[in-house]
């Protein structure tokens, strides 16, 4: 099987210890140089609910639409618009008059691929979209559109907020040239390949050629492809597009011969910052999608180990599928593609910016970086620990305490990313004088998740740092390990009392770690925290090769965590949502093999969403979009699961109960989930309650009960209440500033 190269950079940045354990968290100064100061305010345009945006006539005869962005959110010099009125007629195209600032657009119609009519809407791709203010107007017969638009520069920012400084530009490396900071632009670079018989995608050495061993694609036709790498919103982009032949240059003609009007947007993982560009890691050149008709395009910036900010992601995704809409035309859907933190984007962007992705095929999944952030943080506690006090416990009882299968997932956790908790944990990219020094430099970069979603999060007026979301005051350390028997009370003791926790700039100290309010309550309300809503309106494949007995960090319960988020309000499962399990590797030395990318064909779950989507969408009906995609689920769209042996298990039971699925592949959990949080595990701050005996199945001394309090005075965590700081989102949309 054909590999993705989106796969590889899906896992290969988590695994690769050495690479990962020198890079940052995704961060922005926020001491020294940010234009972030005091909690963010994020706000939400009225006008924004989704991809487009759309205007009416007083008379309701004509409606203008933006077809390529939003009106507030527009980059670049371009915007292609739609305008409907039943006036308009194939016949007469000059009843339609366009203005932009004042100044009429000349109609294009049978020279440019997108200015076309059709009888009752005629589309337009609009030239000399201005920096700041615009008006744009359609006017038919006398009834006219109006849109207000905000034009934004092609690198941003648009909605992001204030960007993240120092930043090192790697045009040169992606073959693009030099460029310079802070945009980092190149020229943008067009290059032609082609599907071989063999499977693999090649450049085209003479356009002008036709190669003997060039495949056959979609439509019957030769799978050309066009290929366009450049640089937007500071990430270089790469985009592949199906073409018949070489003639098919964007410009010339709208017919891309193969494209079946679709498009697969990749996203990378990891969960860092190299304050750069980062480096073309994903790649577009996947045969099996590209004969099939799809368009592939991904950029550096939507790699999560570049930059860990979701929030950036949505915005470069927009700006990417406007350059992608205005040159090639409207996909008809856009399907996420993307493991690891790759399908943290992929849920995060569907969330809070709906509409941008249509279908989710997250692998390896998991929820967002927040939720999990404080499980990740607790293994490098609970290893440094288990060196000292805890040395004497077993591997079998430290895999008790993790919640893992093993003792080595959370090993693993803590060598790829155990550093990056810490302030002063930069990456090459980062001058060394730069870096934050508690001493030498206290202005200098933090590199720390928090830092690296400074403008969601906000700046904590007592320290002058990012608010960091993490806490584990009142966690019981152990607890499942404890009541199964696996551990003494002494040890849970032990352990309890000297865990510790984090300062301020990340080091390991003695005291627990305290959370702001603010931190929790912040994360919350700009939507860092997966939860339902715009998430039931897009059907979405989670798939994962089951590996929890080697130590893999993405392990099986991850995938349960976000089914259980997305719990409908009346108890019942989310129908859009999908769970296939695939065999893992069986070794820890098979396992860089899959995370190389031998995991799973994509493909399939590409195609499946493709049919899906399109069911739905001819559904005459008004009912919602969540329900449309429930009722059109087509036949093989199930709950999946394929044990070592082959056997497939199937349908709405194939995760509960006894069967070979549920037999072959046990679901563990992680340190908060053996603490007793839910297996939804999205608290990030639990409500203490009193220590009680009730609590234990194992009965405590008076000398045990008296110590327990002692490590615990203000109580300890009550997992079935909410999140302290827990509230709904903002709303979608949401702007963090320019």
């Amino acid at each position: 099987m054909s590999r993705s190269n989106r796969t590889v950079i899906a896992s290969v940045v988590l695994v690769t210890m050495a690479l990962v354990a020198v890079a940052c968290s995704s961060s922005k100064p926020s001491s020294a140089s940010s234009a972030t100061t005091a909690p963010v305010a994020a706000s939400q345009a009225a006008v924004v609910t989704g991809p487009t945006s759309t205007a009416t006539a007083s008379d309701g005869k004509v409606s203008l639409t933006t077809l390529s962005a939003p009106a507030p959110y527009l980059s670049g010099t371009t915007v292609l618009i739609e305008v409907r009125a039943a006036a308009l007629r194939v016949s007469t195209p000059s009843a339609l008059v366009v203005r932009l600032n004042g100044v009429t657009v000349p109609s294009m119609v049978g020279a440019s691929p997108h200015d076309r009519d059709a009888n009752g809407a005629s589309r337009r791709l609009v030239t000399g979209v201005k920096l700041g203010a615009n008006t744009l107007s359609a006017s038919v017969s006398g009834s006219t559109a109006t849109l207000k638009l905000t034009g934004h520069s092609i690198q941003g920012p648009v909605f992001s907020g204030p960007r993240q400084t120092p930043f090192a530009c790697s045009t040169a490396g992606a073959g693009l040239g030099p460029s310079s900071p802070p945009d980092c632009a190149a020229t943008t670079k067009v290059s032609w390949e082609y599907v071989s018989t063999e499977g693999s995608v090649k450049p085209l050495a003479d356009p002008a050629t036709r190669p003997a061993d060039i495949a056959t694609g979609a439509m019957g036709r030769p799978a050309y492809v066009y290929d366009e790498k450049g640089v937007i919103d500071r990430s270089i982009y790469e985009i592949a597009v199906p073409a018949s032949d070489t003639a098919d240059m964007p410009h010339s003609g709208l017919d891309l011969g193969r494209w079946n009007q679709r498009l697969v947007y990749r996203y990378g993982g990891g969960c860092g910052t190299s304050y750069s560009q980062g480096s073309d890691f994903a790649g577009v050149a996947d045969p099996k999608l590209l004969s099939l008709g799809y368009a592939v395009t991904t950029s550096t910036l939507n790699t999560f180990q570049t930059a860990c900010n979701a929030m950036l992601s949505a915005e470069v995704t927009l700006m990417v599928k406007q350059h992608f809409t205005d040159t090639f035309g409207v996909p008809a859907f856009t399907i996420g593609d993307g493991g690891s933190g790759g399908s943290i984007q992929q849920l995060q962007v569907a969330q809070n910016y709906p509409g941008l992705l249509d279908g989710l095929s997250p692998e390896l999944p998991f929820p967002d970086a927040i939720s999990i952030s404080g499980g990740v943080s607790d293994c490098t506690l609970l290893d440094h620990y288990y060196q000292g006090g805890g040395a004497s416990l077993t591997s079998a009882q430290r895999a008790a305490i993790n919640g893992h299968a093993v003792a080595g997932t959370c090993d693993l956790w803590q060598a790829s990313f155990g550093r990056e908790v810490r302030a002063d944990s930069c990456g090459s990219t980062v001058p060394a004088d730069q870096v934050f020094n508690a001493a030498t430099n206290p202005k200098g970069v933090r590199c720390t998740l928090q830092d690296g979603n400074v403008n969601q999060l906000g700046v904590d007026p007592a320290t002058g740092y990012a608010y960091r979301p993490l806490d584990n005051i009142g966690i019981q350390y152990g607890l499942a390990a404890l009541n199964a028997g696996t551990i003494t009370v002494d040890q849970f003791l032990g352990l309890n009392q000297g865990v510790g926790g984090y300062d301020a700039n990340g080091n390991r100290i003695a005291a627990r770690t305290q959370g702001a309010i603010q931190a929790f309550a912040t994360a919350y309300r700009t939507g860092g925290v997966d939860e339902g809503g715009a998430l039931w309106n897009v059907p979405i494949i989670l798939t994962n090769p089951y590996d929890d007995f080697v130590g893999d960090i993405h392990d099986s319960f991850r995938k349960f965590s976000i089914r259980d988020r997305l719990t409908r309000p009346d108890g019942t499962s989310d129908p859009n949502l999908l769970i296939w399990t695939v065999p893992g590797p069986t070794s820890s030395g098979a396992l860089d093999a899959q995370l190389t990318g031998a995991l799973n064909d994509v493909a399939g779950q590409i195609v499946l969403l493709d049919q899906w989507l399109t069911a739905a969408r001819a559904d005459p009906t008004r009912a919602s979009a969540g329900a449309k995609l429930a009722a059109a689920r087509p036949a093989k769209a199930v709950d999946t699961c394929t044990t070592p042996d082959g056997t497939v298990v199937t349908g709405p039971s194939t995760y509960t109960g006894s069967n070979a699925c549920t037999k072959a592949y046990p679901v563990h959990g992680d340190p908060r989930t053996a603490a007793g949080a839910p297996q939804r595990n999205d608290v990030l701050k639990c409500q203490l309650e009193p220590t009680s005996q009730a609590t234990y199945r194992v009965p405590l001394t008076s000398a045990q009960r008296q110590r327990l309090a002692q490590i615990f005075p203000s109580g300890v965590c009550q997992w079935s209440k909410p999140s302290v700081g827990y509230q709904p989102t903002a709303g979608p949309w949401l702007s963090y500033g320019t």
